[in-house]
């Protein structure tokens, strides 16, 4: 965390690490985060945050790594912008 938070001082960066399955469905509203970031293989604990964080319309982003394969999942819900 320390080092994600040099790369941006005015960024706050916040890692729980408690089980997702303890969070009520308003944690993941806008007035908690801007993007959520899931590091899970458990699709339906994904699924339910991903919901949870588009109905609030908060970013969401999940990735995990199984060996030499993973997947990264982005949803920036209408947040728009330019390659």
């Amino acid at each position: 965390v320390e080092s994600l938070q040099t790369l941006n001082p005015l960024v706050k960066i916040i890692a729980d690490t408690s089980s997702l399955n303890e969070k009520d469905n308003a944690f993941f509203s806008k007035e908690n985060f801007d993007l959520v970031c899931v590091l899970s293989n458990e699709l339906a604990q994904v699924e339910r945050v991903n919901n949870l964080c588009k109905n609030g319309n908060v970013m969401f982003l999940s990735s995990y790594v199984y060996g030499l394969y993973g997947y990264m999942f982005v949803d920036l819900n209408d947040y728009q912008f330019i390659v």
